[in-house]
């Protein structure tokens, strides 16, 4: 292709949530727009999300739901285009969706109900999307453009005479994206290529890579909504209660998280414990209550020491927990197969820490390869809130994962790729 034929308004690299909202807010509005995505297909993290079901938002979202260097950063996306208006598309396409615990959407369906959504969205605008195509460089040239104008000045009220052309030089920012299939340029350029979560799912480092190579500070990025590995000496003790599920509070940080969680081969799974590695750091603790329902488990077993004295233990701790989980409590307590009335005081004390604050300095989470999104990213520090274009190069914006925003399990993350892409999609608007 000529030159020509590939210059672009906006061209936006990765076809995930935020990309894809980008593209189809940017062609709706007549810019010709070009989605460059190194996967086979388009949204291949919109499928798997939700178990299939996508997850795509939640009844109620604010930044508090969101974690970043800069709390604030993530408002003026998220209220300008809401989840209430993402709904309203998914309406519109007659997408048949459901609410689940604490005001999470899913599909009835499929994920695959939204994906074609979007991509029919696509198909109505001047949207060009190409899969399997890997982006080896981008250059940015401000470039100068010259523009001859024929100026007439009126010399009196009857005289008009030509004068010399004048030249007027104004900037164009031109981005030239190198493929392995072609060139491509445009004069905006949106960054939209995920995290470092779910690489069997295409992911990459070369959004942070193509930020530093303009300018932009990439914070430190951890794994974040995944499990946790316990120690060594903990794997001992619980490895044989992998499958047990249960709800808990998990703490971390300050912050604590209701919900279920689950045991595996090597720590701890499930929402509760999700949401408590997004804030969890590394050689920090992390606590455990696996009876919430019990406020006052001392005052419990006290009361179960005078009704269930002839019983073990922990049989009758088993009416508040998994029974393979209260046996495992009461052998690291050492009451063994005591019954409820021969545990002593200090042996009870020791058993209410373990059921109640039961803590443990993970080894690690499970890793990018089994996190749902990626913690921390581009700083928000040189990107402008109202627009998502960075204040360093003009026409440059990000939106989606890459950037330091990340938010709880429950929808927030699909909330904010697609708040943060229409965003980005009309901030390429001042641009033309």
């Amino acid at each position: 292709m000529d030159q020509s034929a590939t210059l672009f308004d906006v061209i936006i690299i990765g076809a995930g949530a935020a990309g894809l909202v980008c593209a189809v807010t940017a062609g709706n509005r007549g810019h010709k727009a070009l989605i460059l995505e190194k996967n086979t297909s388009a949204g291949k993290k919109i499928l798997a999300s939700g178990g299939g079901r996508c997850n795509f938002t939640n009844l109620k979202v604010s930044s508090a739901d969101y974690v970043s260097e800069d709390p604030d950063f993530c408002t003026h996306a998220l209220n300008r285009f809401k989840n209430t208006d993402f709904i309203n598309w998914v309406q519109s396409a007659h997408i048949e969706f459901f609410t689940k615990d604490k005001g999470q959407l899913f599909c009835k369906k499929t994920s695959r109900d939204i994906l074609n959504m979007l991509v029919t969205k696509l198909d109505k605008q001047r949207v060009t999307l190409l899969t399997s195509t890997n982006v080896l460089s981008v250059q940015h040239d401000p470039g100068r453009k010259q523009v001859t104008n024929l100026t007439l000045t009126r010399l009196n009220s009857s005289v008009m005479r030509e004068m010399h052309p004048r030249s007027v030089d104004f900037e164009i920012p031109i981005f030239t994206v190198k493929t392995d299939n072609n060139t491509f340029s445009s004069k905006n350029l949106v960054i939209a290529t995920g995290g470092l979560s779910c690489p069997h799912l295409g992911s990459s480092d070369l959004g942070y890579r193509l930020a530093r190579q303009f300018g932009h500070k990439v914070t430190k990025r951890h794994p974040a909504l995944a499990g946790v590995i316990f120690p060594a000496a903990l794997k001992n003790h619980f490895s044989k209660l992998a499958g047990v599920s249960l709800d808990a509070v998990v703490t971390t940080a300050g912050k604590s998280f209701a919900g279920g969680i689950l045991f595996t081969h090597t720590g701890l799974s499930g929402p509760a414990v999700f949401n408590a590695s997004l804030f969890w750091n590394p050689h920090e603790s992390l606590s455990v209550d696996f009876a919430p329902s019990c406020e006052d488990f001392k005052n419990w077993l006290n009361g179960r020491k005078k009704t269930d004295n002839k019983k073990q233990a922990c049989t009758v701790l088993s009416k508040i927990m998994p029974a393979n989980l209260a046996k495992t409590l009461c052998a690291i307590a050492g009451v063994g197969k005591l019954t409820t009335g021969a545990v002593s005081h200090h042996t009870a004390a020791q058993l209410s820490t373990l059921v109640k604050e039961f803590s443990f300095v993970p080894v690690a989470t499970a890793g990018f390869a089994q996190a749902e999104v990626t913690r921390g990213g581009v700083a928000t520090t040189h990107i402008d809130p109202q627009t998502m274009e960075s204040t360093i190069v003009r026409g440059l914006f990000f939106a989606g994962e890459v950037l330091d925003v990340t938010g709880t399990l429950g929808g927030y993350n699909l909330q904010w790729a697609w708040s943060s892409g229409y965003v980005a999609g009309l901030g390429t608007l001042k641009n033309p």
